[in-house]
């Protein structure tokens, strides 16, 4: 009876000490990324304001499309200025973001992780969405580069 409790005790503890670093890893990764679309968004629109464009709105949802608006008129808005603004999102997380990792990187403790994790949860969504972008066209990229 004791051996058959120890036994079912010790494998508890072999999933347990398996699962709380992959909820870590989890929820520092989810963290890392959905703050890396808030500053993603954060650039378009100071973008925006630095040509003169008003009325900007941010649009945020964890599961859906996340976006930037903005009220113009179509006379507003030069290739120039678009471009400016498509690429000011994406620039604007990866600074962003590689300043935060480096100022975390020498604190490296486990309540640090989501911050040390900014940069990759940056580069990786920004390179598959520049290359998305280039084949069908649409996107940030593509804005930039038409």
């Amino acid at each position: 009876m004791i051996n058959e409790d120890y036994e079912i005790q010790s494998s508890l503890n072999g999933i347990s000490s398996i699962v709380k670093p992959m909820l870590l890893l989890f929820g520092s990764w989810v963290f890392a990324f959905l703050l890396g679309v808030t500053i993603h968004e954060i650039g378009h629109a100071l973008a925006y304001l630095t040509v003169g464009i008003r009325g900007i709105s941010i649009h945020l949802h964890p599961f859906e499309l996340n976006f930037c608006s903005y009220l113009f008129t179509p006379y507003d808005i030069t290739n120039g200025k678009m471009a400016f603004g498509a690429l000011a999102g994406p620039m604007f997380n990866i600074i962003i973001s590689t300043i935060v990792m480096l100022s975390f990187w020498k604190f490296r403790k486990q309540y640090f992780l989501p911050f040390l994790m900014m940069g990759p949860a940056s580069y990786i969504p920004e390179g598959v969405g520049m290359i998305m972008d280039l084949v069908d066209e649409m996107g940030d990229w593509s804005e930039f580069i038409n």
